[in-house]
């Protein structure tokens, strides 16, 4: 993971909120460390856990930022999240899922190509915990999944 990228305006902070999800949020930081485009940083909001989730977590410290608050949900894990991001774009990784390696590189150019565009969201992004990569039949994509979704930091209204 870099700590600086040199686009300021394609830069990546990944936001992983996690709730008791430690035997397999390990697994997903890792799958966005190790992006073939890899993120300028990686944001974890836990909610609230009380099983070992930080644990788990603590030999990533030096790559991730680990920030844990009272036990709110999921939507208001990915809002704190995006309010703790340095980066303009910020994709979310549910900690039960992984991503493929290329997903982040071919959502930045994405939106670098669409300068206006305010979310991208990738059909064929991740994996489910059967670790086989997720297919989308819809026309438009899977939007039940957030794994899939990236947004630009300024488009939350507070």
């Amino acid at each position: 993971m870099s700590m600086e990228t040199t686009d300021t305006q394609h830069g990546i902070s990944v936001v992983i909120p996690t709730y008791n999800r430690s035997t397999v949020v390990a697994r997903a930081v890792a799958s966005a460390l190790a992006a073939a485009c890899p993120p300028d940083e990686v944001i974890v909001v836990d909610d609230g856990s009380t099983d070992e989730t930080r644990a788990v977590l603590r030999p990533f410290d030096a790559q991730i930022r680990y920030f844990y608050t009272q036990h709110s949900g999921a939507g208001c894990a990915r809002n704190i999240g995006i309010d703790l991001a340095a980066q303009p774009l910020v994709p979310f990784l549910d900690s039960d899922d992984e991503w493929m390696p290329d997903k982040l590189y071919l959502q930045r150019k994405v939106m670098e190509r669409f300068p206006r565009a305010v979310f991208s969201f990738a059909t064929q992004g991740q994996r489910y915990p059967a670790a086989r990569p997720h297919i989308s039949c819809s026309t438009f994509g899977d939007m039940t999944a957030e794994s899939v979704l990236l947004v630009r930091r300024g488009c939350r209204r507070n």
